[in-house]
């Protein structure tokens, strides 16, 4: 999120377009590699299928498949291959952060965060011409201008090029995680930790009961992914919490 933010600022600061795009089944584009063989069981309700001889077969995987442990590795290296060939190439300073400088100063900025991607341009209409040849190679599910509010990876970004103007909002998906989360109906405090409060060891308890401890961790992945976005305040009270994720006390 950090290079979607220094890509945001950047680009509202030059006058930029934006849009946002995604890949539905990102990993199914991508090769497996010849030495790495997989075999599955074809999906359930497909076992005695025709084409599997009637059944007792197993399936060698060509392309990745979610749940994999080398389907994001390959997706990312089959998706460098893809942007290279549209002449998008991967920057020194961040790897998932591609820059394209075509003719008459026109400029692609894409920063990607698995299948999302976040893109800046100074031309839209050329922008557009390039994302259609790149819609031959990899199909965006979803593609939006940030002309209007749109969300965004848990942000709602509203964006107005003619003003230079950006707002970035979590309150839906804050409000979202606290009815989640059942506290929908907690009221808000002025400071992100009291001052006063201080965990020991011996506050812990000796038996961890799952079901707090899975809360706990669902509330501080929340927490983290609100903090250095529009709650930097919150930073050292997150770490702090985070601590306990182990042996999180039950509700007072």
């Amino acid at each position: 999120q950090a290079l979607m933010l220094v890509l945001l600022a950047v680009g509202v600061t030059n006058g930029e377009f934006f849009a946002i795009a995604d890949v539905k089944g990102a990993f199914l584009y991508a090769p497996l590699l010849a030495s790495e063989v997989i075999y599955c069981f074809p999906p359930k309700g497909y076992h005695d299928h025709e084409k599997f001889g009637g059944g007792g077969k197993v399936l060698k995987l060509k392309r990745a498949l979610y749940g994999i442990a080398q389907a994001p590795r390959r997706w990312f290296e089959h998706l460098v291959k893809i942007f290279i060939k549209h002449g998008l190439k991967p920057t020194v300073v961040d790897p998932c952060l591609f820059v394209l400088r075509g003719e008459k100063d026109f400029i692609i900025k894409c920063g990607t965060h698995v299948d999302d991607f976040l893109f800046s341009t100074n031309n839209w209409e050329r922008f557009i011409t390039w994302v259609d040849g790149v819609n031959k190679d990899i199909s965006f599910s979803r593609f939006d201008s940030l002309n209007k509010g749109v969300d965004y990876m848990s942000l709602w970004l509203t964006y107005d090029r003619v003003k230079n103007y950006l707002q970035i909002s979590q309150n839906d998906y804050i409000k979202t995680a606290l009815k989640m989360f059942g506290l929908e109906h907690l009221k808000g405090s002025s400071t992100p930790l009291s001052t006063c409060v201080k965990f020991t060891r011996a506050d812990m308890p000796q038996v961890i009961d799952i079901t707090t401890k899975d809360l706990f961790q669902g509330m501080m992945c929340v927490a983290r992914c609100i903090k250095p976005i529009t709650c930097p305040a919150a930073t050292f009270a997150v770490s702090y919490l985070r601590s306990f994720l182990q042996t999180p006390a039950p509700k007072p």
